[in-house]
């Protein structure tokens, strides 16, 4: 099956009765690989809410035509954010951190 008959048949097999396509809940926990959800074109919104990722969790190079929405994360190791261009506003709220912030 290639990627685009794969997206063909998300879209068939898995799309609600909102007209959305709906993949929440998956559970690739048994998984040992890596899964890669990257380089995705949407027309629409994407909703990336929910996830819990015992590695990392990398979200890079994003083209935004609306808002960029990141909330109530819990982060054990690092967060890194660099090079963003905003065209709008920035908001940054209610941090809590327990090492050091950095801003270059």
């Amino acid at each position: 099956m290639t990627k685009k008959e794969l997206a063909e048949f998300l879209i068939k097999n898995f799309t609600d009765k909102n007209g959305n396509l709906n993949l929440r809940f998956l559970d690739f926990s048994h998984f040992n690989g890596n899964v890669y959800i990257d380089n995705m074109k949407v027309k629409n919104d994407l909703d990336q809410s929910d996830q819990t990722v015992h590695g990392d969790l990398n979200q890079s190079q994003q083209f935004v035509s609306g808002d960029l929405s990141q909330t109530y994360h819990y982060v054990e190791g690092d967060l890194y954010q660099y090079a963003q261009t905003v065209e709008g506003n920035l908001y940054q709220n209610n941090q809590k951190v327990k090492g050091e912030i950095t801003n270059d």
